[in-house]
C-alpha cells in the first residue's frame, strides 16, 4: 500500500486545492489504476493506493510549483501515517476529531463504489479501531486548547448543566474567532442568536440575526451572552444594562480591549480571555502527556496489524519525484 500525501505542513491551501480531486475524477482515476481511498480536506489532500507510484502519476495532473512537495509513503510507511492521520497526531490541532470522520467517508466513498480491496479495507478497519482506542484511552481528543473550542464548549456546559431555556448571544459572529465559535454552537444544536451592523450583513443566514442596536434590548432573552469582536469600544456597558442582566446569566468575553464592563461580573457569572488562557495552558500540558499514550495505542495496533500481514517497521517516506528522477 502507498499514500501519496500534501498536508499543510508541506504546502499552504492554494496548492492543496490544486492537488484535489471530484468525486467524478476519483471514480476515472481507479478505472485507470485500480484500487484507491481519495482524501482531500481543508488541511490535506491524499490518495491511498495499491498500483505502483508511477503509474497513479501519471495519471494525475500535478502542477510543476507542487511536485517537489509531495511525499510518498510506502508500505509500512504507509499504513502507520494512516493510522497518525486518522487518530489526529497529524492534524494541525491534534487529536481534533473531525479528521477520523472524513477519513470514514472518504473510505466509504470507495467502498459503496467498489474501488478499494482487502490491503485498503485491512489498513483503515485497523486505522477506525485504533483511532477508536485513542479516544476512549487518553484525553487526546478532550483537551481543547483554542479559545473558540474552550469558549464554545464552556458554554454549552453552562447552558446545559444550568438547564437553560433561553438563546446564546454572540456578539462578534464575522470574525475569525467569532465565525468558529457560531459554528460549534449551532452544531451543539443550541439556540444560537447573533448580531449584525445592518440589513446587509454578512452572517450566514443559517443563524438567527438581530440588528447589532438592538443587543442591550435582547438581553433579558439571553442566558449566554459571547463576545468575540475588535471594538475600541464596550459593547456591553453596566450602567446601560444593570437593569438588564441577572445572576443566572453567563458573559464571555474573548476580547482584547475588553467588550464587557468588568463590573457586570458582580451581578452575572463571567469569563474573560485570562480564564481561558489557564484552562489551555492547563489542556496543554494533558495533551502531550496523551500524544505520548496515542503513540504507543498506534504502536500496540500497527503491532497486532503486522501480524497478519508481512511488512516492514520503518514509516519511510520521500519525495516520490526526486526519488523518480
Amino acid at each position: 500500500m502507498y499514500c501519496l500525501s500534501l498536508d499543510y505542513k508541506a504546502a499552504d491551501s492554494k496548492a492543496r486545492s490544486a492537488f484535489s480531486l471530484t468525486k467524478r475524477e476519483i471514480l476515472a482515476l481507479s478505472y485507470s489504476v485500480g484500487s484507491l481511498v481519495a482524501l482531500f480536506t481543508c488541511n490535506r489532500s491524499e490518495i491511498y493506493f495499491s498500483c505502483e507510484p508511477l503509474l497513479l502519476l501519471s495519471h494525475l495532473n500535478v502542477p510543476s510549483d507542487i511536485k517537489n512537495k509531495l511525499v510518498l509513503y510506502e508500505n509500512d510507511g504507509a499504513v502507520k501515517h494512516l493510522f497518525f492521520v486518522t487518530c489526529g497526531l497529524e492534524s494541525m490541532l491534534k487529536g481534533e476529531d473531525d479528521i477520523a470522520r472524513q477519513i470514514k467517508k472518504a473510505y466509504s466513498f470507495s467502498l459503496e463504489n467498489k474501488i478499494s480491496n482487502k490491503e485498503l479495507n485491512i489498513a483503515f478497519q485497523k486505522a477506525f479501531n485504533c483511532s477508536k482506542r485513542v479516544k476512549s484511552e487518553t484525553l487526546l481528543s478532550k483537551s481543547a486548547t483554542s479559545f473558540a473550542t474552550l469558549s464554545s464548549k464552556y458554554a454549552k456546559e453552562y447552558y446545559k448543566n444550568n438547564n437553560c431555556s433561553g438563546k446564546i448571544l454572540l456578539i462578534g459572529a464575522t470574525g475569525e474567532l467569532g465565525s468558529v465559535i457560531a459554528k460549534n454552537i449551532a452544531s451543539y444544536s443550541l439556540p444560537l442568536v447573533v448580531t449584525k451592523r445592518n440589513c446587509g450583513g454578512t452572517v450566514d443566514t443559517v443563524y438567527d440575526a438581530i440588528p447589532f442596536e438592538n443587543r442591550y434590548d435582547y438581553l433579558k432573552r439571553a442566558d449566554v451572552i459571547i463576545t468575540a469582536t475588535s471594538s475600541p469600544h464596550l459593547i456591553f456597558d453596566y450602567d446601560l444594562c444593570k437593569d438588564l442582566i441577572n445572576n443566572t446569566q453567563l458573559f464571555i468575553d474573548l476580547s482584547v480591549p475588553f467588550d464587557v464592563d468588568r463590573r457586570i461580573g458582580n451581578v452575572a457569572h463571567f469569563c474573560d480571555v485570562d480564564f481561558f488562557e489557564t484552562v489551555a495552558r492547563k489542556n496543554g500540558k494533558e495533551k502531550m502527556k496523551s500524544v505520548k499514550m496515542a503513540e504507543k495505542i498506534i504502536s500496540e495496533e500497527f503491532n497486532a496489524y503486522k501480524e497478519s500481514v508481512e511488512i516492514s517497521d520503518e514509516r519511510a517516506k520521500h519525495n516520490v519525484f526526486s526519488d523518480a528522477v
